[in-house]
This record gives C-alpha cells, sequence and structure tokens, in this order.
C-alpha cells in the first residue's frame, strides 16, 4: 500500500516533511510514516489525549470526520486498538516507576470497551509525541475542510442554471428593494479616483463593495423575501403580488457578481430590443398617429420607452413584445420606470457633460419674432454657454487624465516592487536549494568516509585474526611433523594454512586501496565464501 493510497476515499493526506538526519523522529511519528499516514493510525495513537474543551483531541464520529465515505478510512478496527496498547507499553509504560509493578497487557482476548477504556487511562505521555498528534490533527482537519468545499463547489456546478421568473423577479427586487443598493447602482458607472479609493482597489477588505457583490448577497440571503407588485396591465403573471422567499430558488446556482451582473446585462439587452421595437411600431402612441405631422409644443418630450402618459391602449400591448418565458422582462421595464431607473439603465452620462433638462436650456439659433437684436443677443449668450462648456470639458478632462496617470504610476510602482519581491523569493530560493544541496552532498561524504573507516578497523582486525590462526597452525603442523603416521594430518593442516595465507593476503590487499592515498577506483570482485572447512575435508565428505 502506498502513501497516497488512501486519497480515493479520504482527504489529500498532508505530507509529512521530511526528518532532517539531525532530528530523531518520535515514536508516534515514526509509527504515522510506518502506517502510511493513514486515518486510523492517527485515530488510535490520539485515543485518551484531550483537547482544550475536555472532549477527545480527534473523535471519528464529529465534524468533519463524520463526514468522511466510507467511514472505515477514518474508524478503526479493534485490532487497531489492541495494537496501540502493545506499542504504548513497549515504548512509554514498560521503563516507566508504573510500570515496573504492572503486568504487561494481553488485549487479544478484551471487549471493546475495556480496551478503549485502557487507552483513556493511559494516553501517551511524551510531549514531543503529543505536540506531534496535535499539530496533524489540524493539518487532517484543515484539509477535510477545504476538500470537503471544492467538492461542494463541484456539487453547485451540477445545479440548476436560473430558470423561470422567479431568480430574475428576485434578482430586480434585490437593486429596487434595498436603499444603499439603488443608490450604488444609481452611481455604479461613476468612477472615483481619489488617491484612498486607488490605493484600496486591490484590498478586497478595505475597498468598497460594487453593486452587484452587495446584489448578490441579497440574492443569496435565505431572510430576504421580497413581495412582487400587482401589474395586471402587464402580463397575467402579474395579476397578484406573489412573496419571492428563498426555497423557491434554493436549488438553483447560487448569485456570484459576476453572474448577477451578466443577468441584469442580459435582460437589459433585451429589455432595450423590446422597447426599440414596441416604440418603432406606433404602439408607443396607442397606435395612434397624427396625420398631418404637426407636433405640439406644449406636449412634453416623453422618454424613450418611459410608461408615464402612455395610452392605455399602448400599455396593453407591450406583452405580445415579449416572449412567455421573459415576461419578467415587462416587470423589469415597469419597476424601473417607477423609480426613475430606466434612463440610468439604458444609458448614463458624465454629470459634468449631460444636459439634467433634455436641452432645453439651449437657446434656438432662429428667433420667431424677427427682432434681429434679439436674435444676436441669443446667439451670443448660446455661444458664451457653449464657450463654457467647451471650458468646463476640457478642465474635466484633463482632470481625469492627471488622475489616470497618477493611478497608472501606483500601479507601475506597485508591479515594480511585486517583481522586486518576486525576485528576491527566487534567488533566495535558489540559494536555499544550492545550500541543501551542499548539505546533502557533505552528508554523503561523511557517511562515505565513515563507511571506508568502519571497513578499515573491520579488515585491521580480520587480518590479525588470521595471523594468529596461522601461527597457531603453524605451531601444530610442528608438533605433529615430528611425529609417525601423522602425515595426513600434516597435509590436511598444511592446506588449511595455505588458504589462510591467501586469505590474509586478499584482506591485505583490500586494505591497502582503502586507505588514504588508496581508494577502490572500483569495487573489488566478491570472492566465493564458505564455512571455513578445508578444501581436502569438503572433498572427503
Amino acid at each position: 500500500m502506498s502513501v497516497n493510497e488512501s486519497t480515493d476515499t479520504d482527504p489529500e493526506t498532508p505530507t509529512l516533511p521530511a526528518a532532517s538526519p539531525s532530528r530523531q523522529l518520535s515514536y508516534a511519528e515514526q509509527n504515522y510514516i510506518d502506517k502510511n499516514q493513514c486515518m486510523k493510525s492517527l485515530v488510535v495513537m490520539c485515543r485518551g489525549l484531550l483537547d482544550e474543551d475536555g472532549k477527545q483531541l480527534l473523535d471519528p464520529t464529529s465534524d468533519p470526520w463524520k463526514f468522511f465515505k466510507p467511514a472505515a478510512t477514518v474508524k478503526p478496527l479493534a485490532d487497531d486498538y489492541k495494537q496501540e496498547i502493545e506499542r504504548r507499553w513497549n515504548h512509554y509504560i514498560k521503563d516507566s516507576p508504573s510500570g515496573s509493578v504492572a503486568s504487561a497487557p494481553r488485549p487479544k482476548a478484551w471487549p471493546m470497551n475495556r480496551t478503549l477504556k485502557y487507552l483513556d487511562d493511559n494516553p501517551i505521555p511524551a510531549q514531543d509525541d503529543v505536540a506531534f498528534l496535535k499539530e496533524t490533527v489540524l493539518l487532517r482537519r484543515l484539509q477535510a475542510y477545504k476538500t470537503f468545499d471544492y467538492q461542494r463547489a463541484e456539487k453547485e456546478k451540477l445545479e440548476k442554471g436560473w430558470t423561470g421568473k422567479y431568480p430574475f423577479l428576485r434578482l430586480i427586487h434585490c437593486i429596487i428593494d434595498d436603499d444603499e443598493i439603488k443608490r450604488a447602482f444609481l452611481h455604479r458607472n461613476d468612477v472615483d479616483s481619489t488617491r484612498m479609493t486607488v490605493e484600496n482597489r486591490n484590498s478586497v477588505a478595505r475597498r468598497q463593495k460594487t453593486v452587484w457583490e452587495l446584489v448578490s448577497e441579497k440574492w443569496n440571503d435565505p431572510l430576504f423575501a421580497p413581495e412582487t407588485e400587482e401589474l395586471p396591465n402587464t402580463h397575467h403573471d402579474f395579476f397578484d403580488s406573489e412573496i419571492i422567499d428563498h426555497s423557491l430558488v434554493s436549488e438553483m446556482v447560487a448569485a456570484t457578481p459576476e453572474k448577477c451582473s451578466g443577468k441584469f446585462n442580459s435582460m437589459m439587452v433585451e429589455l432595450s430590443r423590446v422597447i426599440n421595437n414596441w416604440e418603432a411600431s406606433g404602439q408607443g402612441e396607442g397606435g395612434v398617429a397624427r396625420v398631418d405631422g404637426s407636433v405640439d409644443e406644449d406636449e412634453p418630450i416623453q422618454q424613450k420607452g418611459s410608461l408615464k402618459d402612455r395610452p392605455r391602449a399602448a400599455l396593453d400591448r407591450r406583452a405580445s413584445f415579449v416572449d412567455d418565458s421573459q415576461t419578467y422582462i415587462l416587470y423589469l421595464w415597469s419597476v424601473l420606470d417607477k423609480y426613475d431607473l430606466l434612463g440610468t439603465s439604458l444609458q448614463q452620462l458624465d454629470n459634468d457633460v449631460a444636459a439634467g433638462n433634455g436641452g432645453r436650456g439651449v437657446p434656438s439659433v432662429i428667433h420667431k419674432s424677427g427682432d434681429s437684436v434679439g436674435a444676436a443677443s441669443d446667439m451670443h449668450t448660446f455661444m458664451t454657454k457653449q464657450e463654457e462648456m467647451s471650458r468646463m470639458l476640457v478642465e474635466s478632462l484633463q482632470q481625469l487624465g492627471d488622475k489616470a496617470i497618477t493611478a497608472a504610476q501606483l500601479e507601475v510602482e506597485e508591479r515594480e516592487k511585486a517583481r522586486m519581491q518576486e525576485r528576491e523569493d527566487r534567488e533566495r530560493d535558489r540559494d536555499d536549494r544550492k545550500r541543501e544541496r551542499e548539505d546533502r552532498e557533505r552528508e554523503r561524504e561523511e557517511r562515505e568516509k565513515n563507511r571506508i573507516h568502519e571497513r578499515v578497523l573491520h579488515l585491521e582486525a580480520t587480518i590479525e585474526r588470521l595471523k594468529d590462526r596461522r601461527r597457531r597452525l603453524e605451531v601444530e603442523i610442528h608438533q605433529h611433523g615430528q611425529k609417525k603416521g601423522s602425515k595426513v594430518l600434516v597435509d590436511l593442516l598444511t592446506e588449511q594454512l595455505m588458504e589462510l595465507k591467501q586469505e590474509t593476503k586478499d584482506r591485505e590487499e583490500e586494505l591497502s586501496k582503502l586507505k588514504p592515498g588508496g581508494l577502490l577506483k572500483s569495487p573489488p570482485g566478491r570472492r566465493r565464501r564458505h564455512n571455513g572447512t578445508p578444501p581436502s575435508a569438503r572433498r572427503m565428505n
């Protein structure tokens, strides 16, 4: 089983940092690694440890562990707990004062309640083990919540999209029912280029929320339940008012600022098309047009799409320009006109250059009375106002340009700081990696030197033992050589002596190559080993 095999059924296992060669792993950390960092090993080791609230440090029946599927990835078996009892006894209790007066536990035949009671009564006492377990539990808990949030986001992608009229009616009322959102909607296209706004534009905590962020929060609020207006002259869908509770849209994809902005802009595009068709068809005047084409100057100028002072017949015919699946467009048209938001929704000009009265304050260049003096005066007044407006427009553009330059300079400085910081981080990482490589190389060289030194000591001791055996054999050969009838024995001892001399020579050659100045350039050939029986004796057998 690999270390990450459990990731198919439980959240991704946090990878433990590689232990430094100079740091000794604690018993708990070593056991966790030996068990492939699985959750069950963590649960059994934490048994008996309590958190700040006096509860089990890792309870597999609590949140978030209880949501793991299958639950067997978290809940240990009885044998897992019994193995933990034996491990604790061997590592912590056996050599302690309490272990000297107590007998070793034999949990194989214990029931589950007795097994858990023993672990609760004898928690892991080592402080380094407890610190490791608490840190690991915290990492696994954070990783579990992160995984569950990702799974929840994936699930939301498969939920229903916005269908029907209710999500769009709820979006409309998010704008018109809240004064703060309505104010933000009116000024949504205003550009605030003050220094504080420019500096805080990338800070989520400091910058002011956009209108679509406010709308999305309102749309997702379960307590927000707007009531639609009765519009019997619009469409039969709005004969009676309805309460749009959150339960009507709870199974649909949640609102986001981008989604709210996109949906509202789509509605406005469709509404603009409907208004253009309605006005161009003549139904804006109820299908009644003047034959002579005359214009009544006292008649107020109607804003495009406005429903005020329209004939009843014109209002009743609006539904024929909208598809039955988009009746909310008619509702949007009515409420925007009612709250004077239609003009700001279809188009918005800068207040410094827009005429608030539709341009009626601009005097006519044609004087009706024929008075040339009055016409010249009107013309002078008109030219003066035109120059003033041009001057104000130039100043406004100049200020806007200066603010844009300031904002661009601030952004360039921030990018330069970010690049400098990124460059420093890369250099620091490169230096750290270089030091790590050097440390690993030094450790490898040190290990190689230690290995060679140990081999040299071993060879020297082996050579001394071989020489001692040779001396004893030479003495024994000399003693038996003076006796009659011991020639076979002398030959056997002589053959053993020759083997010892050869083995001693091989060891001395290897030793000469391992000593300083004579290290091996290639591994020596391995000699055939035997149990020390002389060749003549092996042939006899």
